[in-house]
């Protein structure tokens, strides 16, 4: 999954919903994927809660039990340190 979700075209959509209802793992992906976009989109925020919403979503990540996202999540831990 390269694309965010608003920009998967609309004929892929429905594909994608069966995929995810069919995949647990995909779908718990696909979610914990978006939610780390939406925090990089918003500006809102301090740095300091940037910080903190960073940390839960690593740690999120890496309970999954999904291998990728965990790597992702220590690899992106060791970048901020």
């Amino acid at each position: 999954m390269h694309r965010d979700l608003e920009k998967v075209p609309a004929l892929v959509a429905s594909q994608l919903a069966r995929a995810r209802a069919a995949s647990p793992v995909l779908d718990k992906m696909v979610t914990i994927r978006e939610e780390l976009r939406q925090m990089w989109l918003n500006t809102s925020v301090s740095r300091e809660q940037l910080a903190t919403e960073l940390q839960a979503w690593c740690q999120r990540a890496e309970a999954s039990g999904i291998a990728a996202l965990s790597e992702f999540s220590l690899r992106l831990r060791s970048a901020t340190n």
